[in-house]
């Protein structure tokens, strides 16, 4: 008997839990978000955008799937509109979901405020200045030229070259 292959749409559905509000993907995840194998000889895809591809056809160049309920594991189409990354980090950050993970907020931070005040008042090449603080010519270089620990009051969101 030859093998058959079952088709992605006929296996996508058995590992969605449909709740009253969401349908959850009960698959595998990676950062809360399903994913879902729709060919065994590819990696796996974004189970929300396959949901969304099933019911909208292709998702266009360029376009993100976005959720309305702000569920990762959702994959109710119902739930989801096109947007670019720009709109959905306007989206997240009109919901209130805008982690803040910027200075000494980002648990990997080997500064502080004060020491990145310091390292911008410090006159020393960058190379003397990095050895003290333990960090790299190259952070030193980018902290003075403001690529990095930009102050608090920025409210500016930076997506890939574009800035809102």
């Amino acid at each position: 008997m030859p093998f058959t292959r079952i088709p992605p749409e006929q296996r996508f559905w058995p590992k969605v839990e449909k709740t009253p509000t969401c349908w959850l993907w009960k698959g595998t995840k990676r950062g809360g978000y399903g994913l879902f194998k729709e060919d065994p000889t590819r990696s796996h895809v974004s189970a929300h955008r396959f949901a969304w591809t099933m019911v909208n056809g292709p998702i266009p160049s360029g376009l993100a799937i976005c959720h309305t309920c702000d569920v990762r594991a959702c994959v109710n189409p119902a739930h989801m509109f096109l947007g670019t990354a720009l709109d959905n980090n306007r989206d997240r950050k009109a919901k209130g979901r805008n982690a803040d993970t910027r200075g000494e907020s980002n648990p990997s931070a080997k500064l502080t405020w004060p020491q990145v005040r310091a390292i911008r008042a410090d006159r020393r090449i960058q190379a003397e200045i990095a050895a003290d603080y333990g960090i790299s010519q190259g952070t030193v270089s980018a902290i003075l030229l403001n690529q990095l620990w930009i102050e608090p009051d920025d409210s500016t969101i930076e997506v890939k070259g574009q800035v809102s």
